[in-house]
């Protein structure tokens, strides 16, 4: 999760979107490999989604970063966890 707060947070937007209503988009609903090109190989995903390039114009055209040492595994597991914290989380 280190390489995604750095300019993520699950309940807010910062420099990139926020987290929590990722899990939720139908986008990245509809299937996980979406997310695993997305973060493993971000221009390819920017080629083949039109969603993407559009979310990226929305954060002044910022590319997100290529993460190519993610197997799918750690991806799900990011994933996990952003459901997790989502569903757990205490309001005050």
């Amino acid at each position: 999760m280190a390489l995604c707060a750095s300019c993520h947070s699950i309940w807010k937007n910062a420099t990139g979107p926020q987290l929590a209503n990722m899990v939720d988009n139908d986008f990245w609903a509809a299937d996980s490999s979406r997310m695993v090109l997305f973060l493993r190989e971000p221009g390819k995903a920017l080629k083949r989604w039109s969603y993407l390039t559009e979310l990226m114009k929305s954060y002044n055209g910022m590319v997100h970063p290529a993460f190519p040492q993610l197997g799918k595994s750690d991806i799900l597991e990011i994933i996990a966890y952003i459901i997790a914290s989502k569903t757990t989380r205490v309001i005050y």
